[in-house]
């Protein structure tokens, strides 16, 4: 089954810790790991962006005060 989701910062870390708690065995283990480690690319994602957004307002404001 494949499944996209956009989803933002808290939902990530919300199913990352519900994931943690989650102790499985054989493949369903293999699953879920796979998942966590899906779920954790897209919470850098999320932080890089976040990261990027605050640089441009950064950068707006300093150029509009020096401008």
């Amino acid at each position: 089954m494949e499944s996209t989701l956009k989803l933002n910062t808290t939902e990530t870390v919300v199913l990352l810790s519900a994931l943690n708690i989650i102790t499985l065995k054989g493949s369903d283990a293999k699953i879920v790991a796979n998942l966590q480690y899906k779920l954790e690319a897209v919470q850098q994602q999320n932080l890089k962006k976040e990261e990027a957004e605050e640089q441009k307002k950064e950068d707006s404001f300093t150029e509009m005060i020096n401008g």
